[in-house]
């Protein structure tokens, strides 16, 4: 058992469509022993906690990855130094 299997398995519910499906039918209200042991049904090898610390650090990820995108999309333009956003990015002569 280890948390990186359980990291496996939460990257795997994003890209495995029979393990969403699973997990689907199991329900809103499915206990966090119950994901465990659908998992185990699907070659994985974790426990609870390992699982819940994944959801935790796979939030948190996506937390710092969505609040960095809300604030570039917050800050002007003029601000942005990205070549075609903002400011003018065409050669300058020098005279």
């Amino acid at each position: 058992m280890s948390l990186k299997e359980a990291l496996r398995f939460v990257e795997a519910l994003g890209s495995e469509a029979r393990l969403r499906e699973a997990l689907r039918r199991a329900g809103r209200g499915v206990e966090i022993l119950e994901i465990v042991a659908l998992a185990c049904d699907a070659g994985f090898d974790f426990d609870a906690d390992q699982l819940q610390e994944a959801f935790t650090r796979d939030w948190r990820i996506r937390r710092t990855f969505y609040s960095a995108v809300e604030e570039a999309q917050a800050s002007p333009e003029e601000d942005r130094d990205l070549p075609g956003e903002g400011r003018d990015s065409s050669p300058k002569s020098i005279s």
